[in-house]
């Protein structure tokens, strides 16, 4: 996955970005692996990029779409351009961006003392108007350091030399492209970096041809690789903005065909924007998922989800929270109709033991639930996603504070918040500001069953007392749980004093 983020960390970044918390909590690693349908490097780190990009004011998805559909109507297109972008291919660990966008981090140093030594055999020539035998002797000593400098320095930068070489082969690939007429800025850049074609035949391509042994030799005994390497860095440092057109025109395909070809393979729909505050779905579904039961789901206020595990719950709100994403990044969702405002999406799920970082989980709870106050306070329009919050701290303390937590959140007019949580007392704190749903399990064959269906409402359903039944627990402990269930719901008090008189 380091490959693939090069360019998001590459690029700089001005829009709200997807954190590591909600990346880790929604398994992003996870969808994007399955969602990718790149043929080349720069396509696979730019579909990354996308996922991680939240543009408040609405991305690129007009001219994207546009291209899509010129895509589906002509099918002699799309093969064409999808041979060029299986030609360029995938060579992980390139970091083929940092030569477009930030070639001065590429710089080799004492490049010119390599390129020196690569004519020195050739100047050692000119002894020979003096005296052959020295010249030969002055030319094979060249040939030899240079020997020993390529050797002990290839280990060092043939992945450099290597991902040079796939930086041209994209800039080659952009030229065969350019008959298209895909757009009207392409010719003029691919004119300001034609000199650069001629190199592709030159740099080390790691292949056991006859050609390419001998080849092999010159690139040892005069620099070759590095004199190249110079020359090309060179010129891309002065056309820097036209090969960081290239490489994105290619990426910005690349990630179209990736998109045409996810959209064929699942279930979707094109998302609405609209501008108020609200989401709506029908057939929301998560694309992780072998057998996803559908959730049709709309609100225009938070909401506050009760049930009890393993009924869906967590299941649905990364459903919706991703598809959010989804939506406002690649402009497609896993869902029959999708409608939403546009909004930074933020995520408080389990923290990862990644994400720890030496904290108490307490602490990591406090850190990940203040970012999200904090953008809220910056006036941000926000989709906040909440599940058990501040489960890492005991009861009294969780339920005060959380409480506390939901009635700020209810009182911004910026934000939505989805809550999951087992604590009903949350739903009678703040019931009245928050719309009730819930997961329910149904007890079937003494066994039970969660339809993972979402319902409006809030409800009390007891499945753990449940299982307490059907796993044998005595009877008077099922009948004192009971008890102390029942009284708490009513009086909303724990009868304590009486339970130790049964």
């Amino acid at each position: 996955m380091s490959s693939v983020s090069s360019y998001w960390h590459n690029k700089q970044r001005t829009t709200h970005i997807v954190d590591d918390y909600t990346w880790h909590d929604l398994n992003l690693d996870e969808v994007y692996e399955q969602i990718k349908f790149t043929y080349t490097s720069p396509g696979s780190e730019k579909l990354y990029a996308l996922l991680r990009e939240i543009h408040l004011g609405g991305g690129p998805h007009q001219q994207r779409e546009a291209f899509l559909k010129k895509l589906s109507v002509s099918p002699v297109l799309q093969e064409q351009l999808q041979l060029i972008l299986y030609d360029i291919g995938k060579r992980n660990g390139t970091n083929s961006s940092a030569y477009m966008h930030s070639i001065e981090d590429k710089q080799i140093p004492h490049q010119w003392l390599y390129s020196l030594c690569g004519v020195l055999p050739f100047f050692s020539l000119a002894v020979a108007f003096y005296s052959s035998q020295i010249a030969i002797f002055l030319f094979f000593g060249c040939v030899v350091l240079n020997a020993i400098i390529y050797t002990s320095k290839k280990d060092q930068y043939e992945s450099e030399f290597f991902s040079l070489l796939y930086a041209i082969s994209i800039i080659y690939g952009a030229k065969r492209m350019a008959k298209f007429k895909l757009t009207d800025e392409l010719c003029l850049h691919l004119k300001k970096l034609k000199p650069l074609y001629k190199y592709r035949y030159l740099i080390s391509k790691n292949k056991e041809t006859p050609l390419e042994i001998v080849m092999d030799y010159f690139r040892t005994f005069f620099l070759i690789d590095f004199f190249i390497y110079r020359r090309i860095t060179k010129h891309l440092y002065v056309q820097q903005e036209a090969a960081a057109y290239v490489w994105e025109l290619i990426a910005e395909i690349d990630v179209s065909f990736s998109i045409l070809h996810m959209r064929e393979h699942y279930r979707h729909s094109v998302p609405l924007f609209v501008d108020d505050f609200k989401v709506t779905c029908e057939g929301l579904y998560h694309p992780l998922l072998a057998q996803p039961v559908k959730n049709t789901f709309s609100t225009d206020c938070s909401v506050l989800i009760t049930g009890s595990n393993a009924s869906g719950k967590s299941t649905f709100m990364k459903s919706l929270a991703l598809n959010c994403i989804l939506a406002q990044t690649l402009n497609t969702v896993f869902a029959d109709a999708f409608q939403m405002k546009r909004a930074a999406i933020f995520t408080s799920f389990a923290i990862n033991d990644s994400l720890l970082q030496g904290e108490s989980y307490f602490m990591a709870e406090m850190h990940s639930l203040k970012r999200m106050l904090d953008v809220i306070e910056q006036d941000v329009p926000c989709f906040t996603f909440i599940d058990e919050i501040l489960k890492g701290t005991n009861t009294i303390e969780r339920i005060s504070a959380s409480a506390a937590i939901l009635t700020w959140l209810h009182k911004q007019k910026n934000n939505l918040t989805f809550i999951a949580s087992h604590d009903i007392e949350l739903y009678q704190i703040c019931g009245e500001m928050y719309d009730g749903y819930y997961f329910e399990g149904i007890v079937e064959n003494n066994q039970i069953r969660f339809t993972y269906a979402i319902n409006k409402g809030n409800t009390y359903i007891k499945n753990a007392l449940e299982l307490l039944k059907l796993r044998g627990f005595p009877k008077t402990v099922v009948d004192n749980a009971e008890m102390l269930s029942d009284s708490y719901i009513s009086t909303g008090q724990w009868q304590g004093k009486s339970f130790q008189k049964r």
